[in-house]
């Protein structure tokens, strides 16, 4: 793993955290992205240490939208 990609998975985790995520292991798919979710809602999060041009290097809603573990949802479902 590479320096940068050590960096944003660090930088993906703080986020997620301040959403109050709980991440699961970070699964590395090749020497350029990783990915996890959260183990209390499911939410995921992915990082790319060389996104397309138009791409983003951390994202998914994990790092968008807060944790809601699934024994607080109401009537079921995400």
């Amino acid at each position: 793993m590479t320096s940068k990609m050590r960096k944003l998975i660090e930088d993906a985790t703080k986020s997620a955290a301040f959403r109050g995520h709980k991440l699961g292991k970070w699964i590395s798919h090749d020497r350029n992205t990783a990915e996890t979710a959260c183990m209390k809602c499911g939410k995921w999060i992915q990082v790319e240490s060389n996104p397309a041009p138009n791409g983003i290097d951390i994202g998914g809603p994990a790092v968008a939208l807060n944790c809601m573990d699934n024994s607080q949802l109401k009537g079921g479902g995400l």
